[in-house]
């Protein structure tokens, strides 16, 4: 059962998004920031198999969310979710044009289908 970890700062964003996982059958972790989901990742030693994350805000401390999970991304895949356009999120530099991404809302079948095509991407991917 793959695990996701699931970042977002909105708590009914992440319950919703998050039941609609565990639905699916995954394992999902929901963290509400970076220093969060860090701390998932790396102290508790969670084995992610993706992290599903929108462009959250700063975090109190000031720091943005991407400090924290900066070291995630070279083990850990992606995907992206906003409510921007794809398109959108590129042109504001967000998000690179290869990247995974997901726009919000999308109905559970999108929902399903992004996930686990990105997990195949992910499960594709060299390992380094």
């Amino acid at each position: 059962m793959p695990t996701i970890l699931l970042l977002d700062d909105q708590e009914s964003r992440r319950d919703a998004v998050g039941q609609m996982l565990r639905n699916e059958g995954y394992r999902v972790v929901p963290a509400r920031s970076g220093i969060e989901a860090q701390w998932f990742f790396e102290r508790e030693h969670w084995p992610v198999d993706l992290l599903l994350t929108g462009f959250a805000p700063l975090e109190k401390d000031g720091y943005h969310p991407g400090i924290s999970v900066g070291s995630l991304l070279a083990r850990v895949p992606i995907l992206f979710m906003a409510e921007l356009e794809r398109g959108e999120s590129i042109r504001r530099g967000l998000i690179h044009p290869a990247a995974p991404y997901l726009r919000l809302p999308s109905p559970p079948s999108v929902l399903r289908r992004t996930v686990r095509d990105a997990l195949a991407l992910a499960s594709a991917r060299p390992i380094n």
